[in-house]
């Protein structure tokens, strides 16, 4: 529903941010992070030895990317970066509060894996080996945002706000 209501606001709102039109990040995100809860629902279902944890993660993921989400859109409505944006004080207490919202996210993601490698898991054997790879996958994926918190940029390796693929730039 949000994706619609971004949609919306794309086709009526000509402002930029870093050269192309503010809501088309909260637009990837907000369909990115529907798939990633799914994913992470989806996986939590095979982990019925550990209810209280399950709770735990699922509600504390599903909060880690409300809270990402309304400061995404937010900025967007300002018409300013969301990430990396320290020049104003709100600016910056809002990339703190996404940066401590993802850092959660990770912690309690990593979580779910270790439970997945260490604990009592009814999978058949090829099905548990692939769901471990994709959530190696996912905390290495993390690393590589990790270091693009650590240079400032939205990329490695190329100019950051540069051409990119249509959509997701």
């Amino acid at each position: 529903m949000l994706f619609l209501i971004l949609l919306t606001l794309f086709s009526i709102d000509e402002r930029t941010v870093m050269g192309i039109n503010a809501w088309v990040k909260p637009m990837k995100f907000a369909l990115s992070i529907v798939v990633y809860l799914w994913t992470v629902g989806w996986f939590l279902k095979y982990l019925t030895a550990y209810p209280r944890s399950v709770r735990i993660i699922s509600w504390g993921i599903a909060a880690t990317m409300v809270i990402e989400i309304v400061c995404i859109v937010f900025q967007a409505a300002r018409g300013v970066q969301s990430h990396f944006n320290g020049a104003t004080i709100l600016d910056a207490r809002i990339y703190y509060t996404m940066g401590v919202a993802i850092v959660t996210n990770t912690l309690l993601f990593t979580w779910m894996t270790i439970l997945f490698f260490v604990g009592k898991i009814r999978l058949p054997p090829t099905y548990r080996l692939a769901v471990r790879l994709a959530l190696l996958l996912f905390l290495f994926a993390s690393a590589v945002g990790g270091m693009m918190v650590g240079q400032l940029s939205h990329s490695i390796g190329v100019a950051d706000g540069g051409a990119g693929l249509p959509f997701v730039n």
